[in-house]
């Protein structure tokens, strides 16, 4: 473990492969509101972007490019021994996260993820019953769907013990069969003992851990906003609290906090300390703030080499 001295902050635009102003909305309100320096160390924010292209592209296709250009950005600020913090986009960008702390780890060091959401995200294209590329991060990094998604996004498989999800609750049969299948943790963020434990067992067999939390993890009356907001969920201290469980290994070095979309519900400042009232983007600040401050406390590990 060592002291987090410098943060990178990769902030993502797009919703699976399209530029979407609400996503956009939601980081300016947070670049707004000033939540970065809650970590208390100098911070820049980076924007990874596709190019301009006449014509359509398939969305798979837009997805695994946005993923690859994800994937370099971690992996260049991870090796310069700058922890990450990732804003905005959604689940369907993880791949390339955790392409990125996997390539600056090298193949010797395993990487470990933690995932808060209240959706399973381990549909496969025989399961869903939507299609939604959004639906299906999780199998991809399991090596179960898209295995052109998960190289294209400079990742490899993750095995099943490395890798914990909490806070499901909208999970649909096809995906629960195949998270059942394949042994995944599935726990409540606020079992704290059972969630505690299991964190600490991978944290003791891993070398780095991204931390992956999708704000609809959140009870839905705390993202009023959502599009796919589900009732039933915890409150912001109670994730808090699992954040800080995962911090408190010190091997975060990548946390990313998605799906922070200020739709026009919302309102372009709706976000920002100042406003009253709770909004998506109001809540993705309270995780981020208490969640750089627990990071700051905890530390974090040497990746691929970078001085701290």
């Amino acid at each position: 473990m060592n002291p987090l001295t410098e943060l990178h902050v990769t902030a993502v635009r797009y919703r699976n492969a399209a530029l979407a102003p609400g996503d956009g909305r939601g980081l300016d309100a947070m670049a707004d509101s000033g939540v970065y320096a809650d970590a208390s160390v100098p911070f820049s924010v980076h924007e990874p972007r596709l190019p301009k292209r006449r014509g359509t592209r398939d969305e798979l296709g837009g997805v695994i490019e946005l993923c690859a250009r994800i994937a370099d950005d971690v992996s260049t600020a991870l090796a310069s021994g700058v922890s990450v913090l990732v804003t905005g986009g959604n689940c369907a960008h993880a791949p390339g996260v955790l392409g990125g702390l996997q390539t600056a780890l090298g193949p010797s060091e395993r990487a470990g993820v933690v995932w808060l959401d209240a959706h399973g995200d381990c549909n496969t294209p025989a399961t869903s019953l939507s299609g939604s590329l959004g639906g299906m991060p999780v199998a991809v990094v399991l090596g179960l769907a898209h295995p052109s998604w998960l190289s294209g996004a400079r990742a490899t498989a993750l095995k099943p013990e490395d890798l914990i999800l909490a806070g499901c609750r909208d999970v649909e049969a096809g995906e629960l069969l195949i998270m059942r299948e394949a042994g995944v943790s599935d726990l409540p963020v606020d079992d704290f003992d059972a969630f505690g434990g299991a964190v600490a067992a991978m944290a003791s067999r891993c070398d780095a851990i991204y931390l992956h939390v999708d704000i609809d993890v959140l009870d839905a009356g705390l993202v009023p906003d959502h599009r796919s907001r589900v009732a039933g969920g915890p409150c912001v201290g109670t994730t808090l609290a699992a954040i800080e469980a995962v911090m408190r290994t010190g091997k975060v070095a990548v946390f990313a906090v998605v799906s922070t979309s200020a739709d026009e519900s919302d309102g372009r400042h709706s976000g920002t300390r100042a406003a009253g009232g709770v909004s998506t983007v109001s809540s993705a600040i309270e995780l981020i703030s208490g969640g750089l401050r627990s990071w700051r406390a905890h530390g974090a590990p040497s990746v691929g080499g970078g001085a701290r």
